[in-house]
């Protein structure tokens, strides 16, 4: 057969459509390999966080004995058709007496689950009077799950008065009463207990009602009242200074 231009062209078309094939079929099948999902394939693992405050004052509310720290557990892997046990230590960080708290010595993740709730309680009785203790929990791996990226969590709990102001409308360090104020300080701390009868600053929280500018000026018209009262024992801020309530101090 004599070989013309047309066979030539013929044989250039089928040869681009092979090749068209071919590279779609490649750019499919590596776009199939892009679009796959990743299954998680490591053992069974809890995540542990806190809901709520991680710091507490048993003079926010010097009635109360004990407090309830709730701890929220989260499981990263396949879930199971079966009961599973989260096992729990204490840190060696923890600096709480063993007699000041409870924690649970197992959790069950009910099947077909992956979430759960537990509590940490602490307690006054035995504590010193201005020390602060922290008690570190962690995931115990002789359970059925070991420790998440998040495998521990740390409260800190004392029956001295917190080290920033305290709100409990959930306001950081006491909103505008902790403006006005200035820094949290121990003495600072004990006027405010002496003048409001309790450490919660929630009627001096806001910012526009005026509340929290007077009410530093009503402390330190207390403490000016006291001075001249005591004039060989004035009082003084914990690093031996004035005691003065404004931003600036």
């Amino acid at each position: 057969m004599k070989y013309t231009n047309k066979n030539a062209m013929v044989f250039n078309i089928k040869t681009w459509i092979k090749t068209g094939i071919i590279m779609g079929a490649i750019f499919v099948c590596a776009s199939c390999k892009e679009d796959e999902i990743e299954v998680y394939s490591g053992p069974a693992a809890i995540d542990l966080s806190i809901a709520g405050t991680s710091d507490w004052s048993f003079m926010i509310n010097v009635a109360e004995s004990e407090y309830i720290f709730n701890i929220n557990l989260s499981a990263v892997g396949y879930l199971e058709n079966k009961d599973r046990i989260v096992k729990f230590f204490v840190g060696e960080r923890s600096t709480a007496p063993s007699t000041s708290y409870e924690i649970p010595s197992s959790v069950t993740i009910r099947a077909g689950e992956s979430k759960g709730t537990t509590t940490l309680k602490v307690k006054k009785a035995g504590l010193g009077e201005t020390d602060i203790y922290s008690l570190v929990l962690k995931i115990d791996p002789s359970g059925d799950f070991t420790g998440g990226i998040r495998d521990s969590v740390a409260v800190s709990f004392t029956r001295d008065f917190p080290k920033s102001w305290y709100s409990s409308d959930g306001q950081s360090d006491g909103g505008a009463a902790g403006y006005y104020l200035g820094k949290c300080t121990h003495a600072k701390y004990q006027v405010v207990f002496d003048f409001l009868g309790n450490i919660d600053l929630i009627d001096y929280s806001g910012w526009f009602d005026g509340s929290a500018s007077n009410l530093a000026i009503a402390l330190n018209n207390a403490v000016a009242a006291y001075n001249s009262l005591h004039p060989d024992n004035p009082k003084k801020d914990d690093d031996g200074s004035d005691l003065v309530f404004s931003p600036s101090t």
